[in-house]
């Protein structure tokens, strides 16, 4: 499976000198190696499932946004922000290597680099943001002497192509919207007084030029993207030497959709745009559209169904390859796999996706960044495929002994437009998660475990911060994303135990919504951990959010129905509510009253001081607030009464709760009884720490916790009856009361105050 027979550039080159004996012409030299045994046995689907990451390959201090394999495959040309190029021997994974490091002479971003054809792979001609072209000569660079400048546009470079036909001469697409031409041949330019390279044609009008591909069943036509919905096709032969503008497409390829809005409203087409393009070998076009999906349409029988600016236009779409965002760079590339049996390119949330050719079916989505995928490059005879985009490394995948880690889109953001895309980029830029190789990772779960360790043995010995530190330090080593479903599973049970573990030492320093974030960032991975209902149940307990804590409380009481822990949890939480119930009906008592005795002063007053001009001897009113008064009061003994039944519906349900809850009064006190032993009787072993051990493990039941939180209550400097002792007197508390007042709830004396009118109010205002 591993092909070893084919992993030596010497057997590669014969295969690729027998393959130019049976083809003859150039393009049977193309087409004739592809067809081997080898290339048949990996491009079978059943090998794309193995594909994982095999290395990482770090140089430069940058984004990644150019990578480009010679023509045998043997070394991998790269290009980033850091305005280098790298040169790597990769074509084994396993003893990738760093061969040349090479400044450029550019003063911006890199944006396309490949090998000059014909050079021995010792010349590599580059592309920047600084709008220069230059040719650097890894020869002449050892030997201390800079590239060779062939010209500059007056904006930025994003792509360029050689023409199939003469290695010598290549098309550049720039962002001033002009094609431009430049021969190898020619002498350096001034870089000083250097005139604009030869254009050959202008879509300055449209925008800038984004990207070019030359068609591999024709080699004269390529493809040309620009910054609105239309792919334009053009032929090199027709092209305009003296106007520019005068070069026309002979077909286009758009979106019905987004030719009819671009029509409509000129400000869209500055959002839209290709990306990427490729050609298959059967002539089909493939392309990335920003904001939009991956299309396939065929270049060689274009079926045009409108014309646009005198241009037939392609809108028939033979496929579409969806699920994925590109919004966010204009960068994104569209390669083919598996002899143009699988399309593959990146998306915004750092994955990478491979989708079949022909039904458009999502069959892969492998992690490729932490942030932003852009360039994909297939190895043109291996099962390899390199990777790059916003991290300064390139990524090398390859076939893996083990399954590979399923890849998810929870880094991924909601697209958006202009400025919020970049601050959304900046943000996750910031925030991004390394993509490591197994040994990398494993290294790293060591770290954390050894991290936990610590911890544990900061909280044997009553240290809860030091203790917190150290969770956090592991889960900071935890902070990756695995390449096998190995390593994800022990990274997952890690991160587990130490939000566990970080849950109870906030418990133990009331850091109540703390631990709560901590227990829902493990019910997020397991909804049903019994060990985390449990402590948010705590955690809800002390932020007095009763119903919510019964909630988590249930749910692990089905879980595991005789645990300890839980059931004194339940005890503790029904003293809570019954104290609760207390205070609400101390409250009511207090106000339940006071209305309705106001209300009849009021009318007694009303009755005795109004004149017999109608309004009161003594404030005024005419009575009408004395007439509303009694509504009021009924009003508020309605709302009263709904109140009441609401809460006897509560408390039937606690009763029921408490019925239910497989233990009856007489058990309860038996188990208070013992727990009082077993707290008494336990109060030996806790200087032995052996609680945070048993909060660890992930077999074991809630039950386990008991350790703990027995150590804690002699952290806190509490005995192990400190809950009883509570609930008796919060029972005392309530019955108080009661036996008191003789049956009866004690009032307070009701406020006097008169309901009036705003204008009784101003007259007597006046009055005093």
């Amino acid at each position: 499976v591993r092909l070893r027979a084919m992993e030596s550039p010497p057997r590669l080159l014969a295969a690729r000198s027998a393959g130019a004996a049976v083809g003859g012409t150039a393009v049977g030299r193309r087409r004739a190696f592809p067809h081997t045994a080898a290339q048949a046995i990996w491009h079978s689907p059943a090998l794309l499932n193995r594909f994982s990451l095999q290395s990482r390959l770090h140089a430069h201090s940058g984004c990644v946004n150019t990578i480009s394999w010679n023509e045998q495959g043997t070394l991998l040309v790269s290009g980033s922000d850091d305005c280098r190029i790298c040169i790597w021997s990769c074509w084994s994974a396993e003893t990738a290597s760093l061969r040349a490091n090479v400044m450029t002479g550019h003063h911006r971003n890199i944006f396309c680099a490949k090998f000059r054809p014909g050079s021995s792979d010792r010349q590599i001609v580059t592309c920047a943001l600084d709008g220069a072209v230059r040719l650097s000569d890894l020869d002449a660079s050892q030997n201390g002497q800079g590239g060779k400048f062939l010209g500059r546009s007056s904006q930025f470079v994003s792509k360029f192509s050689f023409l199939p036909d003469d290695p010598n001469c290549l098309l550049t697409a720039g962002q001033d919207g002009l094609v431009c031409l430049y021969d190898l041949r020619l002498p350096p330019a001034d870089e000083a007084n250097a005139s604009g390279p030869q254009a050959v044609v202008d879509l300055s009008v449209l925008g800038g030029c984004t990207t070019l591909c030359f068609d591999s069943c024709c080699p004269s036509a390529f493809a040309l993207g620009c910054e609105d919905c239309l792919v334009r096709a053009y032929d090199v032969r027709k092209l305009s030497h003296d106007n520019a503008a005068d070069s026309k497409p002979f077909q286009a390829f758009g979106i019905e959709a987004s030719v009819d809005s671009t029509l409509s409203s000129r400000l869209s087409l500055l959002s839209l745009g290709a990306s990427g393009l490729a050609y298959s070998k059967r002539g089909d076009l493939y392309a990335n559209m920003r904001g939009e999906d991956v299309y396939r349409f065929d270049a060689q029988r274009p079926i045009s169904t409108r014309e646009i600016a005198g241009v037939p236009t392609c809108t028939t779409i033979l496929a579409e390859y969806s699920g994925r965002e590109n919004n966010d760079t204009f960068a994104k590339e569209v390669c083919l796999l598996n002899q143009d049996g699988y399309v593959a390119t990146g998306g915004d949330c750092g994955n990478l996706y491979v989708w079949r050719a022909e039904t458009g079916a999502l069959v892969r989505k492998l992690r490729g960044d932490a942030c932003i995928v852009n360039c994909v490059a297939p190895h043109p005879t291996l099962p390899l495929l390199a990777v790059s985009g916003i991290d300064s490394d390139v990524k090398i995948f390859a076939l893996g002994d083990a399954p590979p880690a399923e890849a998810s889109d929870a880094d991924a953001r909601i697209s958006g437009r202009g400025s919020l895309v970049r601050l959304r980029t900046r943000l996750r830029y910031a925030s991004r998660v390394e993509l490591l190789t197994a040994d990398e990772a494993r290294a790293r779960l060591n770290a954390a475990e050894a991290y936990r360790e610590r911890g544990n043995t900061a909280f044997r010995a009553h240290n809860p911060s030091e203790a917190l530190a150290l969770y956090e330090a592991a889960l900071r080593e935890t902070a990756f994303h695995p390449c096998s479903a190995s390593l994800q599973a022990q990274q997952r049970a890690c991160k587990i135990m130490c939000w566990l573990n970080c849950a109870a030492v906030h418990l133990l320093k009331s850091e109540f919504r703390d631990a709560k974030t901590n227990c829902d960032l493990v019910l997020e991975l397991e909804p049903e951990h019994p060990k985390a209902l449990y402590r948010r149940a705590q955690a809800r307990l002390g932020l007095n959010q009763l119903s919510k804590s019964e909630a988590d409380l249930r749910a692990a009481l089905t879980i595991l129905p005789d645990d300890t822990a839980l059931l004194r949890l339940r005890r503790r939480l029904l003293a809570a509510q019954r104290k609760a119930r207390g205070q609400r009906a101390v409250s009511r008592g207090l106000f339940a009253g006071d209305a309705a005795e106001d209300a009849g002063e009021s009318e007694a007053h009303h009755r005795v001081g109004v004149s017999d001009f109608g309004n009161c001897a003594r404030c005024g009113d005419d009575g009408s607030s004395a007439a509303a008064a009694p509504q009021e009061v009924e009003e508020d003994e309605e709302e009263s009464e709904e109140e009441s039944e609401e809460e006897s519906d509560e408390d039937s349900d606690e009763d029921s709760y408490e019925e239910n809850g497989e233990e009856s009064e007489a058990e309860s006190r038996e188990e208070s009884r013992e727990e009082s032993g077993e707290a008494t009787g336990e109060e030996s072993g806790e200087e032995s720490g052996e609680g945070i051990e048993e909060v660890s493990e992930l077999e074991t039941g809630v039950g386990n916790e008991v350790g703990l939180e027995e150590e804690s209550e002699e952290m806190a400097g509490n005995d192990g009856g400190s809950e009883d002792r509570e609930q008796a007197q919060q029972e005392q508390q309530e019955q108080a009361p009661s036996t008191s007042g003789g049956g009866r709830m004690l009032r307070l004396p009701p406020p006097r105050f008169h309901v009036v009118s705003m204008e009784a109010a101003d007259g007597c205002r006046k009055d005093n």
